[in-house]
């Protein structure tokens, strides 16, 4: 297993992984700023397979990345280490008016903003799968440049503070659970749920009412 942290962000046909949208392409970075971008042509897989198999991947949307990845290589990545920079930030700058790769990028290395641009492009393109690959290549190797930008920026000072960092591997821990949670899907007793509600708004009631 290597420990060099990889930049990883996938390409999906759509953003419902639960009913169809799937990866047709990847990009990684790696520290050095080697970046490559991969398609879903012969070989695919394996190259996709040894991503996590070979390096600790650093996304900046982890939960669906993973879930997308899990689904394509049709099984799950089990306890492979990984990092999310979204959830640094959350933890980092917690009252931040935006976490977007997009905007967290401009704001600390002065990266142009094209998410807006590109999705426009892919709507009238019919996906972001029918982009032009030049296009979209560009625009993944962006990606990817980003996220591990904002790793090598918000990663010391995750490990610097025993707290943090303590929060955020149990925030990294959510994220399998919750991916399993999906897949299972949830079941809620209704009249219970409603006889909590019920609760719950009569509790707000009063501490408005106090207040």
């Amino acid at each position: 297993m290597g420990t060099e942290a990889l930049a990883f962000d996938v390409e999906t046909t759509g953003l419902d992984l639960h009913r169809g949208a799937e990866i047709f392409a990847y990009a990684t970075c790696t520290p050095g700023e080697a970046v490559q971008v991969e398609r879903v042509r012969p070989g695919f897989k394996e190259k996709l397979s040894q991503v996590w198999d070979g390096s600790i991947p650093v996304m900046h949307n982890a939960r669906f990345d993973m879930l997308a990845t899990e689904n394509y290589l049709k099984r799950p990545l089990g306890s492979a280490p990984f990092h999310c920079t979204h959830k640094m930030s959350h933890i980092l700058q917690n009252h931040h008016h935006s976490h977007r790769l997009d905007h967290l990028a401009w704001e600390l290395a002065g990266y142009k903003k094209v998410d807006d641009d590109i999705s426009r492009i892919a709507a009238e393109c019919g996906g972001y799968h029918k982009v032009p690959e030049h296009i979209m290549s560009k625009y993944q190797k962006l990606d990817v440049e980003r996220t591990m930008c904002l790793y090598l920026f918000f990663w010391p000072r995750i490990i610097s503070n025993r707290k943090w960092h303590d929060c955020y591997q149990t925030e990294l821990d959510l994220i399998p659970t919750s991916m399993r949670m999906e897949r299972r899907w949830l079941m809620f007793h209704r009249r219970r749920t409603l006889t909590m509600m019920d609760y719950l708004q009569r509790e707000v009631d009063q501490v408005m009412s106090d207040i």
